[in-house]
């Protein structure tokens, strides 16, 4: 989830919430996942962080804290585990056509979130905004026996956002 706000306007409910959806759900599945893993032989988890944990927008400053403290616990987890074949990773999207952006979208213009979404697609560099099944395609790679010596790592998946340097050059 994500709410935006200014750190000082923000709540100790909304710092719960947030952290709570966004980090301790990580959290708790990972806890009562791995002892299903190791009884199993090994196996993978995938956690779901943000590009806004390597860098972020305006006024939402604890959903990327919440991303960013993810990427650390897939990093922990994943040296505490690797040696039992259990293998922790993470996928970073950058806008996807969810749910989420799409209430973010229709906050911003009411009736029109598809053209704020189109909008906020040209800011990536291929264009336009990601589909869930592509970040899936990585979850599934990831889980797959072609990664099994993949652990403690995260994936950026963003249509090239965090490459681009935001400057606008003369023609």
């Amino acid at each position: 989830i994500q709410t935006y706000g200014l750190i000082e306007d923000t709540t100790e409910a909304d710092y719960e919430r947030g952290m709570g959806v966004n980090f301790k759900g990580h959290v708790w599945m990972c806890k009562y996942a791995v002892p299903a893993l190791r009884a199993r032989g090994g196996g993978a988890i995938v956690c779901t962080s943000s590009v806004q944990a390597l860098a972020t927008q305006q006024t939402v400053a604890i959903y990327a804290a919440s991303k960013a403290a993810t990427l650390t616990l897939v990093k922990a987890i994943s040296m505490d585990h690797a040696h039992e074949g259990i293998r922790i990773n993470a996928v970073l999207p950058g806008s996807v056509d969810t749910p989420l952006l799409r209430g973010a979208a229709e906050s911003l213009n009411p009736g029109h979130a598809d053209e704020v979404i189109a909008t906020w697609g040209k800011t990536h560099p291929i264009g336009r905004v990601i589909k869930p099944e592509e970040v899936a395609k990585l979850v599934l790679f990831l889980c797959s026996d072609d990664a099994k010596v993949i652990t403690g790592a995260s994936y950026v998946i963003d249509g090239g956002l965090m490459a681009k340097i935001p400057v606008i050059l003369p023609d």
